[in-house]
């Protein structure tokens, strides 16, 4: 039977570097989700976008939050939410946008010319 205090040892970091380095992780990622997973779908680079379509990448970003978590249950965390709320952008963000909505937003945008364009100075 294994003790609760062999269990909770494998939690605790080993040593400065790791607890530097686990430290400097939620940091990191604590700061990401603070400035993008605050805003409703975020401005994403090209690349990450890319790699959305690849099955590898999603692939790849799960055995990243399993090994975070294996390493560091509180990075597991921040590591998992990081990823859900970068899964739920690139589902909205690929997603093709309504026509009637896309009309609704061209009409919107044909109004404002025009108001503008009759309140401009002549």
């Amino acid at each position: 039977m294994v003790s609760m205090k062999t269990w909770t040892a494998v939690l605790e970091p080993r040593g400065v570097a790791d607890t530097t380095l686990r430290a400097l992780v939620i940091f990191g990622l604590s700061a990401w989700l603070f400035f993008n997973g605050m805003v409703f779908q975020a401005p994403y680079s090209d690349t990450l976008m890319e790699l959305h379509l690849y099955p590898w990448w999603n692939i790849l970003l799960v055995l990243m939050v399993a090994a975070g978590a294996y390493w560091c249950p509180r990075v597991g965390a921040l590591a998992a939410l990081a990823v859900l709320l970068y899964l739920s952008d690139m589902h909205l963000l690929m997603s093709p946008i309504d026509t009637e909505f896309e009309a609704a937003i061209k009409e919107h945008l044909a109004d404002m010319a025009d108001a503008n364009g009759a309140s401009g100075t002549e």
